[in-house]
């Protein structure tokens, strides 16, 4: 069973991750990053899809747009 996300616990897995993004990276290591994020992002969204919140439309964008920027990225 799947434990029911609510809103703060949302905010605090996104918190997270921002943190990760802001930790001092440098350019050469951001499509590391990127990836590590794209990866969060995967998990936070089989956890919303397994309680209420069916709609993951806007991870998929976030995703998305992440998967840009690390391709991007590589070539730097």
């Amino acid at each position: 069973m799947v434990a029911e996300l609510s809103e703060a616990n949302i905010k605090e897995h996104f918190d997270g991750i921002i943190k990760k993004l802001n930790s001092g990276y440098s350019l050469k290591d951001m499509p590391a990053v990127y990836r590590n994020v794209i990866k969060e992002i995967e998990k936070l969204k089989k956890k919303l899809k397994g309680g209420q919140h069916k709609d993951t439309d806007g991870l998929d964008k976030l995703r998305d747009a992440l998967e840009g920027a690390a391709e991007n990225a590589d070539n730097w």
